[in-house]
């Protein structure tokens, strides 16, 4: 394991690690007290405050960090816990909670790159998006975007090592969306990932359309 996850990790562990195991037993999501989780997030950023001089890749590393360590901690426990009750207990909620929270630069910038893309490929496919508009809100379509990308591809990348992170994501975000929409298209009805999650009403609405 990276030196930084691995501290990172067991910062979670030791700050959090009580309390997010209640979570996982609790029926929803309840955010984690202010007294709890400010510690543990100064902890993160005075542990990483000198890993990159840009703030929005300092931030988007931040996230990285703490989502591969939520992630480990899933691991260390998968004989007792599902993935799913992992996902949509704790994971997701988690996630996009601190995004709200504490790290508003990368907030903002995956909420800019989900609608960009999202636009674009509604100008390149206006049939099928009237098609998709008449089963499925465009709120859904982009949640379902930042639900694929928390559990995918923000696992995967350290931002800290892309040149162009614009870019970049930009890419990564028209793949999922494509696929997305492959995946999609000619199904009578359509599997949301989003459906299967059990979310507090703050984190479905992220920014504006």
């Amino acid at each position: 394991m990276d030196e930084q996850l691995s501290k990172t990790y067991s910062i979670l562990a030791e700050t959090l690690g009580e309390l997010l195991q209640k979570q996982l037993k609790s029926s929803t999501f309840v955010p984690i007290p202010p007294k709890y989780l400010f510690p543990f997030i100064k902890k993160i950023k005075d542990l990483t405050n000198n890993h990159h001089s840009d703030k929005l890749i300092l931030d988007f590393y931040r996230v990285y960090l703490i989502a591969n360590s939520l992630f480990k901690y899933y691991q260390d426990r998968s004989d007792d816990i599902k993935y799913p009750t992992f996902r949509n207990k704790l994971y997701l909620p988690f996630l996009i909670y601190i995004l709200l929270k504490f790290f508003p630069k990368p907030r903002t910038f995956i909420i800019k790159q989900i609608k960009l893309t999202y636009n674009k490929y509604r100008r390149k496919n206006p049939a099928l998006f009237y098609k998709l508009s008449q089963i499925i809100d465009q709120d859904v379509i982009k949640t379902d975007i930042l639900y694929l990308f928390l559990t995918n591809q923000l696992l995967k990348f350290d931002p800290s090592t892309i040149e162009n992170i614009s870019g970049f994501y930009n890419a990564i975000f028209s793949n999922i969306l494509y696929y997305y929409l492959k995946s999609n298209k000619d199904k009578r009805e359509i599997q949301l990932i989003s459906g299967e999650l059990v979310m507090f009403q703050e984190s479905v609405s992220m920014g504006p359309r």
